[in-house]
């Protein structure tokens, strides 16, 4: 206070605080000064400096010192703001300029790669697409979008239709068999370039969009070009499927015909074949095979007709396996009555399988289990007659052990289908089986 007083205030409140202040100093030594007008007076002038200060800041209203100040802390903050976000910008920047440098690099080195492979497959999926489309069929070129093309992730298909037409997009000029043989193409091509460590092929009707020739150019496409191929092929095309039958070597091909979906067992094929152990499971439960050694039976004699390539009416597609065993019976009697191959009678049974494949007409198969005309069956008698057939079976097998035949165009005795050995069909010796034999005498 005292600094902040004039000496000249016409009061001598500065020379009174001065003395007050000595008495003060001097103190305890001397009696302690007298404050009660110093006091007083300071409350005074402090209620004055309250009042001026109250009306000084009435007047300023918004622009006091105090706000003022803050303001301008405020202010220099900020400014620190702005000069840290500024250097981080600059960074941000300098950062940016270099990855993008980066990134065009890196994306031109892609280009460079990708448009290496398409080449690499353009060659061979034109082969290919030829195949499909006939060797008149334009080449169809592949190439990336352009630099200003920020989509990297397609390719296109140009392709040159005529001098004043070149490299045009193909789709409004391509039918939809032409666009699917491109796509295609280019699938077989990339599995026949990259995929020689497993070469496998899924197919999954890839032909519905074509017609009939289209359909017989793939199926000579695959098996002229993919022979090193594990090639696996799904069509719901009837006429497909029998035209690949007609045309690949059945060593090769192995062809199957779902004819529904059981829950139980999973798929059902049309040529699902009665296995000699189904039919003893059912003699281990104590039940009747008959049913099953009736189907298995008639499955041989498809096999074996299909197999001799027997005179046989062709059936409709719809009942492509429908046979009856009379029909079969007499085509591969006639057959082998017509080369002169009579099959041996089996030991120990009543051989009536035999004859009535010998004559080529029918039996009377629920004759087999019973004695009596309309007399009921046993399991005995079921495994006596499934005796006979397995021993009458065995006599087709080849020297080699193999049971396949085919009869090539211009061959009248059908041969071994197994390329290794490929003997002319002749009955073996019948065996006969220990256990018809004690059957029988029983």
């Amino acid at each position: 206070m005292i600094d902040h007083l004039s000496d000249d205030d016409g009061v001598g409140f500065k020379t009174a605080l001065l003395a007050y202040q000595a008495g003060v100093d001097e103190w305890p030594t001397v009696n302690a000064p007298d404050s009660a007008a110093i006091v007083a007076e300071l409350e005074t002038r402090l209620a004055d400096l309250d009042h001026e200060i109250a009306d000084i800041e009435a007047k300023q209203g918004e622009h006091t010192w105090g706000k003022v100040k803050g303001s301008i802390d405020r202010l220099l903050n900020l400014q620190k703001d702005v000069a840290l976000a500024t250097r981080t910008s600059e960074q941000l920047t300098t950062l940016h300029d270099a990855l993008v440098a980066q990134a065009t690099l890196v994306s031109g080195k892609i280009r460079e790669k990708v448009q290496s492979l398409l080449d690499t497959l353009q060659a061979p999926m034109n082969d290919i697409y030829k195949e499909i489309q006939g060797a008149d069929a334009k080449p169809i070129r592949l190439e990336l979008p352009g630099e200003e093309d920020t989509n990297q992730q397609r390719m296109q298909l140009v392709i040159d239709f005529a001098d004043n037409r070149q490299s045009v997009a193909p789709a409004g000029y391509l039918s939809d068999s032409q666009i699917h043989s491109v796509a295609l193409a280019l699938r077989l091509a990339a599995i026949k370039k990259f995929n020689s460590a497993a070469p496998v092929i899924a197919l999954d009707d890839v032909v519905t969009s074509y017609d009939a020739d289209h359909r017989r150019a793939i199926g000579a496409l695959l098996a002229k070009m993919f022979t090193d191929c594990q090639i696996i092929l799904a069509t719901h095309d009837e006429r497909f499927f029998n035209h690949l039958k007609d045309q690949l070597a059945a060593k090769d091909w192995q062809f199957t015909r779902i004819i529904g979906l059981d829950p139980a067992y999973g798929p059902r094929f049309a040529d699902h074949k009665v296995t000699d152990e189904m039919i003893a499971d059912r003699w281990a439960k104590g039940e009747s095979a008959a049913n099953e050694m009736r189907q298995a039976e008639e499955e041989w004699l498809l096999g074996i007709a299909r197999g001799f390539g027997v005179n046989i009416r062709i059936r409709q597609l719809e009942k492509a396996y429908s046979y009856e065993r009379a029909e079969l019976a007499a085509a591969i009697g006639g057959f082998l009555g017509d080369l002169k191959l009579t099959p041996a009678d089996v030991p120990g049974v009543n051989n009536r399988f035999i004859t009535s494949l010998i004559k080529g007409d029918i039996e009377n198969f629920g004759s087999h289990f019973q004695d009596a005309p309309y007399g009921n069956g046993s399991i005995g008698d079921e495994q006596t007659r499934w005796d006979e057939f397995k021993a009458f079976r065995q006599q087709f097998e080849c020297v080699c052990g193999r049971t396949k035949y085919q009869r090539p165009f211009g061959l009248n005795k059908p041969v071994c289908a197994h390329d290794k050995c490929e003997t002319q069909f002749a009955f073996r010796p019948p065996v006969a089986d220990a256990t018809a034999a004690e059957a029988a005498v029983t």
